[in-house]
């Protein structure tokens, strides 16, 4: 399936949760990688993922694009309508 990751992390945590990400999808902005990805390794992806970050601290958005349809995942901190400006 076609995925979009984007993160917001901690800075002493980036290099560790970019290396994770670079293995399964493409960069394509400092915090924005998309792919072709199997459920297989999108769930290694996550499971990788949540082994580094802080989920008080840190957020990965993940969009799953399964068919026509699209699913959001968010790992971690979620930013609430008032934080976003």
């Amino acid at each position: 399936m076609f995925t979009i990751l984007v993160y917001d992390i901690k800075e002493e945590r980036v290099a560790k949760i970019y290396k994770i990400v670079k293995r399964y999808l493409y960069k394509k902005q400092k915090s924005v990688f998309d792919g072709l990805i199997n459920k297989e390794d999108l769930n290694k992806l996550k499971k990788d993922l949540e082994k580094v970050m802080n989920k008080e601290e840190d957020s990965v958005i993940i969009y799953e694009f399964k068919n026509k349809n699209c699913e959001l995942v968010v790992l971690g901190k979620a930013l609430e309508d008032d934080e976003i400006i």
